[in-house]
Protein backbone atom coordinates (compact mmCIF):
# COMPACT_ATOMS: atom_id res chain seq x y z
CA UNK A 1 0.00 0.00 0.00
CA UNK A 2 3.13 2.14 0.95
CA UNK A 3 4.48 1.98 -2.59
CA UNK A 4 1.31 2.09 -4.24
CA UNK A 5 1.08 5.45 -2.71
CA UNK A 6 4.71 6.51 -3.86
CA UNK A 7 4.19 5.45 -7.39
CA UNK A 8 0.55 7.24 -7.60
CA UNK A 9 2.88 10.13 -5.95
CA UNK A 10 5.38 9.85 -8.81
CA UNK A 11 3.02 9.35 -11.79
CA UNK A 12 0.60 12.81 -10.58
CA UNK A 13 3.93 14.69 -10.22
CA UNK A 14 4.92 13.92 -13.36
CA UNK A 15 2.06 14.47 -14.77
CA UNK A 16 2.12 17.82 -12.98
CA UNK A 17 5.73 18.53 -14.62
CA UNK A 18 4.25 17.62 -18.08
CA UNK A 19 1.36 20.04 -17.51
CA UNK A 20 3.54 22.94 -16.29
CA UNK A 21 5.76 22.64 -19.11
CA UNK A 22 2.78 21.95 -22.07
CA UNK A 23 1.74 25.37 -20.64
CA UNK A 24 4.82 27.02 -20.63
CA UNK A 25 5.64 26.39 -23.94
CA UNK A 26 1.77 27.90 -25.03
CA UNK A 27 2.99 31.31 -22.67
CA UNK A 28 6.47 30.89 -24.52
CA UNK A 29 4.94 30.36 -27.95
CA UNK A 30 6.65 32.47 -30.48
CA UNK A 31 5.44 33.74 -33.97
CA UNK A 32 6.62 31.10 -36.89
CA UNK A 33 9.00 32.13 -39.05
CA UNK A 34 8.10 33.63 -42.49
CA UNK A 35 9.69 30.76 -44.33
CA UNK A 36 8.20 28.24 -42.39
CA UNK A 37 4.38 30.34 -41.45
CA UNK A 38 1.35 28.71 -43.57
CA UNK A 39 0.24 29.96 -46.79
CA UNK A 40 -2.53 29.98 -48.63
CA UNK A 41 -4.70 28.43 -46.09
CA UNK A 42 -6.82 31.51 -44.95
CA UNK A 43 -9.45 33.16 -47.29
CA UNK A 44 -9.09 36.51 -48.34
CA UNK A 45 -11.02 38.92 -46.34
CA UNK A 46 -13.37 40.98 -48.15
CA UNK A 47 -13.72 44.27 -46.05
CA UNK A 48 -16.45 45.94 -44.64
CA UNK A 49 -18.97 48.06 -47.26
CA UNK A 50 -19.82 52.08 -46.71
CA UNK A 51 -22.53 52.33 -49.52
CA UNK A 52 -22.53 55.95 -49.92
CA UNK A 53 -23.52 56.07 -53.77
CA UNK A 54 -26.97 58.12 -52.62
CA UNK A 55 -24.72 61.17 -50.92
CA UNK A 56 -24.72 61.79 -47.27
CA UNK A 57 -23.19 62.31 -44.26
CA UNK A 58 -20.77 59.65 -42.26
CA UNK A 59 -19.10 59.41 -39.21
CA UNK A 60 -16.20 57.51 -38.95
CA UNK A 61 -13.90 56.85 -36.47
CA UNK A 62 -10.41 55.65 -35.88
CA UNK A 63 -10.02 52.92 -33.09
CA UNK A 64 -7.52 50.65 -31.41
CA UNK A 65 -8.23 47.07 -31.96
CA UNK A 66 -7.49 43.30 -31.50
CA UNK A 67 -7.68 41.56 -34.97
CA UNK A 68 -6.40 38.06 -36.35
CA UNK A 69 -3.85 38.81 -39.06
CA UNK A 70 -3.81 34.61 -39.91
CA UNK A 71 -0.54 34.33 -37.98
CA UNK A 72 0.24 31.47 -36.01
CA UNK A 73 2.63 30.29 -33.28
CA UNK A 74 5.07 27.82 -33.18
CA UNK A 75 2.30 25.13 -31.62
CA UNK A 76 -0.16 26.09 -34.78
CA UNK A 77 -2.58 28.48 -31.95
CA UNK A 78 -3.44 31.85 -33.23
CA UNK A 79 -1.74 35.32 -32.58
CA UNK A 80 -3.89 38.21 -32.49
CA UNK A 81 -2.11 41.64 -33.48
CA UNK A 82 -3.06 45.22 -31.71
CA UNK A 83 -3.90 47.76 -34.85
CA UNK A 84 -5.36 50.27 -35.76
CA UNK A 85 -8.47 50.84 -37.89
CA UNK A 86 -11.24 52.80 -39.05
CA UNK A 87 -14.90 52.55 -39.43
CA UNK A 88 -18.40 53.66 -37.97
CA UNK A 89 -18.56 53.96 -34.23
CA UNK A 90 -17.74 50.84 -32.85
CA UNK A 91 -17.38 48.77 -36.03
CA UNK A 92 -13.89 49.37 -36.54
CA UNK A 93 -11.36 46.90 -38.69
CA UNK A 94 -7.84 46.49 -40.29
CA UNK A 95 -8.33 47.81 -43.34
CA UNK A 96 -10.86 50.13 -42.86
CA UNK A 97 -14.53 49.87 -44.57
CA UNK A 98 -14.61 50.06 -48.40
CA UNK A 99 -16.78 53.17 -49.40
CA UNK A 100 -18.69 52.72 -52.69
CA UNK A 101 -19.28 56.33 -53.86
CA UNK A 102 -20.74 58.16 -57.33
CA UNK A 103 -19.67 60.60 -59.50
CA UNK A 104 -21.68 63.97 -58.58
CA UNK A 105 -22.99 62.70 -55.42
CA UNK A 106 -21.37 64.50 -52.66
CA UNK A 107 -20.96 63.41 -48.80
CA UNK A 108 -19.25 64.49 -45.51
CA UNK A 109 -17.45 62.56 -43.22
CA UNK A 110 -16.49 63.34 -40.08
CA UNK A 111 -13.62 61.33 -38.63
CA UNK A 112 -13.22 61.11 -35.08
CA UNK A 113 -9.93 59.99 -33.66
CA UNK A 114 -10.34 57.87 -30.39
CA UNK A 115 -6.93 56.23 -30.68
CA UNK A 116 -5.14 55.60 -27.66
CA UNK A 117 -3.17 58.50 -25.79
CA UNK A 118 0.31 56.56 -26.96
CA UNK A 119 1.21 55.12 -29.97
CA UNK A 120 2.26 51.39 -30.63
CA UNK A 121 5.39 51.97 -32.52
CA UNK A 122 8.68 54.27 -31.46
CA UNK A 123 8.04 57.69 -32.56
CA UNK A 124 11.61 59.39 -33.88
CA UNK A 125 11.15 63.16 -32.84
CA UNK A 126 14.41 64.17 -34.89
CA UNK A 127 12.07 64.24 -38.13
CA UNK A 128 9.39 67.31 -38.02
CA UNK A 129 6.82 65.59 -36.18
CA UNK A 130 2.79 66.89 -36.14
CA UNK A 131 3.24 67.74 -32.60
CA UNK A 132 0.97 69.60 -29.19
CA UNK A 133 3.45 71.21 -26.90
CA UNK A 134 5.29 68.00 -25.28
CA UNK A 135 2.09 65.72 -26.43
CA UNK A 136 3.96 62.95 -25.39
CA UNK A 137 0.65 60.26 -23.58
CA UNK A 138 -1.60 63.40 -24.48
CA UNK A 139 -2.83 61.51 -27.18
CA UNK A 140 -1.82 60.47 -31.38
CA UNK A 141 -1.99 63.33 -34.05
CA UNK A 142 -4.43 62.16 -37.22
CA UNK A 143 -5.93 63.58 -40.27
CA UNK A 144 -7.69 61.54 -43.34
CA UNK A 145 -6.65 61.79 -46.86
CA UNK A 146 -7.95 61.00 -49.53
CA UNK A 147 -5.39 59.71 -51.51
CA UNK A 148 -6.18 60.80 -54.93
CA UNK A 149 -9.42 62.49 -54.66
CA UNK A 150 -10.57 66.04 -56.19
CA UNK A 151 -11.04 67.45 -52.56
CA UNK A 152 -11.33 70.96 -51.20
CA UNK A 153 -8.26 71.93 -49.30
CA UNK A 154 -10.39 72.36 -46.28
CA UNK A 155 -11.12 68.65 -46.38
CA UNK A 156 -7.74 67.20 -48.01
CA UNK A 157 -6.28 66.34 -44.57
CA UNK A 158 -3.01 67.73 -45.25
CA UNK A 159 -0.23 67.06 -43.20
CA UNK A 160 -0.58 70.21 -40.67
CA UNK A 161 -4.46 69.49 -40.19
CA UNK A 162 -3.88 66.80 -37.57
CA UNK A 163 -6.23 67.04 -34.55
CA UNK A 164 -5.68 64.61 -31.35
CA UNK A 165 -8.85 62.84 -29.20
CA UNK A 166 -11.38 65.27 -28.75
CA UNK A 167 -10.07 67.90 -31.09
CA UNK A 168 -7.48 68.30 -27.65
CA UNK A 169 -4.77 69.51 -29.91
CA UNK A 170 -5.01 70.72 -33.48
CA UNK A 171 -2.59 71.79 -36.10
CA UNK A 172 -2.22 75.30 -37.83
CA UNK A 173 -3.73 73.60 -40.64
CA UNK A 174 -6.71 72.56 -39.16
CA UNK A 175 -10.21 74.00 -40.00
CA UNK A 176 -13.03 72.05 -39.82
CA UNK A 177 -13.99 68.46 -38.24
CA UNK A 178 -16.62 67.63 -41.16
CA UNK A 179 -15.09 66.90 -44.61
CA UNK A 180 -16.79 67.58 -47.33
CA UNK A 181 -16.46 64.98 -50.65
CA UNK A 182 -17.45 66.17 -53.78
CA UNK A 183 -16.90 63.16 -55.95
CA UNK A 184 -17.29 65.78 -59.21
CA UNK A 185 -14.15 63.42 -60.52
CA UNK A 186 -14.69 60.59 -62.84
CA UNK A 187 -14.75 56.89 -61.63
CA UNK A 188 -11.58 56.15 -59.92
CA UNK A 189 -10.13 53.32 -57.80
CA UNK A 190 -9.18 56.06 -54.76
CA UNK A 191 -8.16 55.30 -51.09
CA UNK A 192 -8.09 56.98 -47.83
CA UNK A 193 -5.37 56.93 -45.14
CA UNK A 194 -3.67 58.84 -42.48
CA UNK A 195 -1.79 61.95 -43.18
CA UNK A 196 -0.12 63.14 -40.48
CA UNK A 197 3.02 65.28 -40.60
CA UNK A 198 6.25 63.28 -39.33
CA UNK A 199 4.04 60.49 -38.28
CA UNK A 200 2.08 59.26 -41.44
CA UNK A 201 4.36 55.71 -41.89
CA UNK A 202 3.39 54.67 -38.49
CA UNK A 203 -0.15 55.00 -38.42
CA UNK A 204 -0.58 53.64 -41.86
CA UNK A 205 1.64 50.93 -40.70
CA UNK A 206 -0.80 50.08 -37.74
CA UNK A 207 -3.53 50.43 -40.17
CA UNK A 208 -5.02 53.42 -40.92
CA UNK A 209 -6.35 52.49 -44.61
CA UNK A 210 -9.19 51.39 -46.28
CA UNK A 211 -10.27 51.74 -50.22
CA UNK A 212 -12.68 54.46 -51.76
CA UNK A 213 -14.53 53.16 -54.64
CA UNK A 214 -15.54 55.85 -57.08
CA UNK A 215 -18.11 54.91 -59.78
CA UNK A 216 -20.33 56.57 -62.76
CA UNK A 217 -22.36 56.06 -65.44
CA UNK A 218 -19.59 55.28 -67.65
CA UNK A 219 -17.92 53.12 -66.03
CA UNK A 220 -21.93 51.02 -65.02
CA UNK A 221 -22.28 50.91 -68.62
CA UNK A 222 -19.50 48.48 -69.79
CA UNK A 223 -20.59 45.83 -68.10
CA UNK A 224 -17.80 45.33 -66.26
CA UNK A 225 -17.32 42.00 -63.33
CA UNK A 226 -19.37 42.94 -60.43
CA UNK A 227 -20.67 42.04 -57.02
CA UNK A 228 -18.81 39.10 -55.74
CA UNK A 229 -16.64 38.89 -58.51
CA UNK A 230 -15.55 42.71 -58.02
CA UNK A 231 -12.69 42.49 -55.26
CA UNK A 232 -10.48 45.73 -53.81
CA UNK A 233 -7.14 43.88 -52.83
CA UNK A 234 -4.15 45.87 -50.94
CA UNK A 235 -0.95 44.07 -50.20
CA UNK A 236 0.97 45.53 -47.30
CA UNK A 237 4.49 43.96 -45.79
CA UNK A 238 4.99 44.06 -41.91
CA UNK A 239 7.17 42.76 -39.40
CA UNK A 240 5.81 41.03 -36.03
CA UNK A 241 7.35 40.51 -32.82
CA UNK A 242 7.50 37.23 -31.64
CA UNK A 243 4.65 37.66 -30.27
CA UNK A 244 2.88 38.97 -33.26
CA UNK A 245 2.58 42.26 -32.37
CA UNK A 246 3.20 45.11 -35.32
CA UNK A 247 7.19 46.23 -34.86
CA UNK A 248 9.30 49.00 -36.46
CA UNK A 249 13.09 48.31 -36.60
CA UNK A 250 15.01 51.51 -35.33
CA UNK A 251 17.46 53.45 -36.60
CA UNK A 252 19.75 55.86 -36.34
CA UNK A 253 18.54 59.83 -36.07
CA UNK A 254 20.22 62.92 -34.69
CA UNK A 255 18.15 63.67 -31.71
CA UNK A 256 20.30 67.21 -31.49
CA UNK A 257 18.32 68.76 -34.15
CA UNK A 258 15.02 68.90 -32.07
CA UNK A 259 14.12 71.79 -29.62
CA UNK A 260 13.82 71.49 -25.98
CA UNK A 261 9.92 72.13 -24.92
CA UNK A 262 11.36 74.02 -22.29
CA UNK A 263 13.06 76.97 -25.34
CA UNK A 264 11.55 80.24 -24.25
CA UNK A 265 11.74 80.41 -27.54
CA UNK A 266 10.13 77.61 -28.71
CA UNK A 267 9.32 77.58 -32.59
CA UNK A 268 5.92 75.46 -33.38
CA UNK A 269 7.06 75.10 -36.72
CA UNK A 270 10.06 72.86 -35.76
CA UNK A 271 10.41 69.30 -34.11
CA UNK A 272 10.40 69.53 -30.70
CA UNK A 273 11.74 66.75 -28.64
CA UNK A 274 9.55 65.73 -25.95
CA UNK A 275 11.03 65.14 -21.89
CA UNK A 276 11.12 61.73 -22.78
CA UNK A 277 11.02 59.38 -26.14
CA UNK A 278 7.43 58.15 -26.80
CA UNK A 279 8.81 54.43 -26.70
CA UNK A 280 12.23 53.61 -25.21
CA UNK A 281 14.89 51.76 -27.65
CA UNK A 282 15.47 54.83 -30.16
CA UNK A 283 14.06 56.59 -33.39
CA UNK A 284 11.98 54.17 -35.74
CA UNK A 285 13.63 56.37 -39.09
CA UNK A 286 14.84 54.08 -41.63
CA UNK A 287 15.40 55.19 -44.99
CA UNK A 288 13.10 52.51 -46.23
CA UNK A 289 11.53 49.50 -44.91
CA UNK A 290 10.85 46.19 -46.36
CA UNK A 291 8.52 43.62 -44.20
CA UNK A 292 9.12 40.00 -44.17
CA UNK A 293 5.01 39.20 -43.90
CA UNK A 294 2.86 40.08 -46.85
CA UNK A 295 -0.37 40.87 -45.30
CA UNK A 296 -3.40 41.37 -47.85
CA UNK A 297 -6.94 42.75 -47.12
CA UNK A 298 -4.99 42.14 -43.41
CA UNK A 299 -4.63 38.64 -43.96
CA UNK A 300 -1.17 36.64 -43.66
CA UNK A 301 -0.56 34.72 -47.56
CA UNK A 302 -4.30 34.37 -47.55
CA UNK A 303 -6.48 32.42 -50.89
CA UNK A 304 -9.05 32.69 -52.64
CA UNK A 305 -11.35 30.28 -54.41
CA UNK A 306 -12.83 31.24 -57.46
CA UNK A 307 -14.97 30.51 -60.20
CA UNK A 308 -14.05 29.61 -64.25
CA UNK A 309 -14.96 33.34 -65.25
CA UNK A 310 -13.39 36.61 -65.26
CA UNK A 311 -12.53 39.04 -62.33
CA UNK A 312 -12.18 42.68 -61.74
CA UNK A 313 -9.10 43.28 -59.18
CA UNK A 314 -9.11 46.54 -57.28
CA UNK A 315 -5.11 46.71 -56.61
CA UNK A 316 -3.55 48.58 -54.02
CA UNK A 317 0.11 48.73 -53.46
CA UNK A 318 -0.11 49.60 -49.67
CA UNK A 319 3.53 49.23 -48.28
CA UNK A 320 5.35 51.76 -47.23
CA UNK A 321 8.89 51.05 -49.83
CA UNK A 322 8.10 47.80 -51.37
CA UNK A 323 7.28 47.81 -54.89
CA UNK A 324 5.91 44.58 -56.35
CA UNK A 325 6.23 43.16 -59.72
CA UNK A 326 3.52 40.78 -59.56
CA UNK A 327 2.85 37.57 -62.01
CA UNK A 328 -0.06 35.15 -61.62
CA UNK A 329 1.60 31.61 -62.38
CA UNK A 330 -0.23 28.24 -62.84
CA UNK A 331 1.62 24.70 -63.59
CA UNK A 332 0.60 23.05 -66.56
CA UNK A 333 2.63 19.32 -67.04
CA UNK A 334 5.45 20.59 -64.84
CA UNK A 335 5.97 23.80 -67.07
CA UNK A 336 4.80 27.71 -65.59
CA UNK A 337 2.26 29.43 -67.52
CA UNK A 338 1.94 32.70 -67.33
CA UNK A 339 -1.90 34.16 -66.64
CA UNK A 340 -2.31 37.74 -67.67
CA UNK A 341 -3.64 40.44 -66.48
CA UNK A 342 -5.91 42.73 -68.38
CA UNK A 343 -5.32 45.87 -66.92
CA UNK A 344 -8.36 48.61 -67.41
CA UNK A 345 -7.62 51.53 -65.12
CA UNK A 346 -4.53 52.93 -62.81
CA UNK A 347 -4.77 55.65 -60.13
CA UNK A 348 -7.06 57.90 -61.35
CA UNK A 349 -9.27 56.11 -63.82
CA UNK A 350 -10.25 53.80 -67.02
CA UNK A 351 -7.88 53.50 -70.09
CA UNK A 352 -9.23 54.58 -73.14
CA UNK A 353 -8.83 50.47 -74.07
CA UNK A 354 -7.44 47.25 -72.28
CA UNK A 355 -3.57 46.33 -71.96
CA UNK A 356 -2.71 42.55 -71.55
CA UNK A 357 0.02 42.26 -68.96
CA UNK A 358 2.23 39.29 -68.40
CA UNK A 359 3.23 41.38 -65.43
CA UNK A 360 2.23 44.62 -63.32
CA UNK A 361 4.40 46.78 -61.65
CA UNK A 362 3.00 48.98 -58.86
CA UNK A 363 4.58 51.59 -56.61
CA UNK A 364 3.97 52.49 -53.19
CA UNK A 365 0.59 53.75 -53.00
CA UNK A 366 -0.21 52.91 -56.43
CA UNK A 367 -3.43 51.33 -57.89
CA UNK A 368 -4.06 49.22 -60.97
CA UNK A 369 -7.81 48.24 -62.11
CA UNK A 370 -7.34 44.72 -63.68
CA UNK A 371 -9.73 41.57 -65.32
CA UNK A 372 -8.19 38.29 -64.72
CA UNK A 373 -10.11 35.72 -66.72
CA UNK A 374 -9.66 32.64 -64.50
CA UNK A 375 -11.53 30.42 -67.16
CA UNK A 376 -8.31 30.06 -69.24
CA UNK A 377 -6.60 28.08 -65.87
CA UNK A 378 -8.95 24.72 -66.36
CA UNK A 379 -9.50 24.13 -62.55
CA UNK A 380 -5.93 24.67 -61.71
CA UNK A 381 -4.35 26.78 -59.02
CA UNK A 382 -2.80 29.81 -59.66
CA UNK A 383 -0.16 31.81 -57.70
CA UNK A 384 0.12 35.36 -57.62
CA UNK A 385 4.23 35.79 -57.08
CA UNK A 386 6.11 39.00 -56.57
CA UNK A 387 9.23 39.18 -58.71
CA UNK A 388 10.08 42.45 -56.86
CA UNK A 389 12.88 42.89 -54.86
CA UNK A 390 13.56 43.52 -50.90
CA UNK A 391 15.51 46.76 -51.43
CA UNK A 392 14.75 49.81 -52.74
CA UNK A 393 13.54 49.40 -56.27
CA UNK A 394 16.47 50.89 -59.02
CA UNK A 395 14.76 50.28 -62.67
CA UNK A 396 12.75 47.79 -64.31
CA UNK A 397 15.59 47.42 -66.59
CA UNK A 398 17.82 46.55 -63.54
CA UNK A 399 15.14 43.79 -62.03
CA UNK A 400 14.60 42.48 -65.44
CA UNK A 401 18.29 42.03 -65.91
CA UNK A 402 18.52 40.67 -62.09
CA UNK A 403 15.61 38.41 -63.50
CA UNK A 404 17.42 36.88 -66.54
CA UNK A 405 20.36 36.37 -64.55
CA UNK A 406 18.52 34.74 -61.62
CA UNK A 407 19.83 36.36 -59.11
CA UNK A 408 16.05 36.85 -57.69
CA UNK A 409 15.14 34.24 -55.61
CA UNK A 410 11.44 33.83 -56.39
CA UNK A 411 10.71 30.91 -53.53
CA UNK A 412 11.09 33.31 -50.74
CA UNK A 413 8.46 34.18 -48.39
CA UNK A 414 7.77 37.58 -49.69
CA UNK A 415 8.06 36.57 -53.30
CA UNK A 416 4.85 34.63 -52.29
CA UNK A 417 1.69 36.49 -52.52
CA UNK A 418 -1.93 35.00 -52.91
Amino acid sequence: MKSTCKTGLHVYVLAIVFLCLGFSQVLQAQLKTPDVHPKFVNPLPDPAVIDATGGGTYNIEMRQVVQWLGLEDVNGLPLNTTVWGYGPINNVTYPGPTFWAMQNKPINVTWKNNLPNNHLLPIDMSLHVAHPDNWVGKGIPTVAHLHGGHTESASDGIPDAWFTSNYKYKGHDFIKKKYYYSNDQEAATLWYHDHALGITRLNVYAGLAGFYLLRDATELGLGLPSGPYEREIVFQDRNFDTNGQLFMPAAGGDQADCQSPLDPNLNLEEPILPAQLPVPGGPSVEAEFFGEYIIVNGMAWPELDVEPRQYRFRLLNGSDSRFYYFEMQKMVEGNTVVVPFLQIGTDNGLLPSPVSLDNLLLAPGERADVIVDFSLSNGATITMINKGLDEPFGTLDDLLEDLAEGNVDLTRPTAQIM
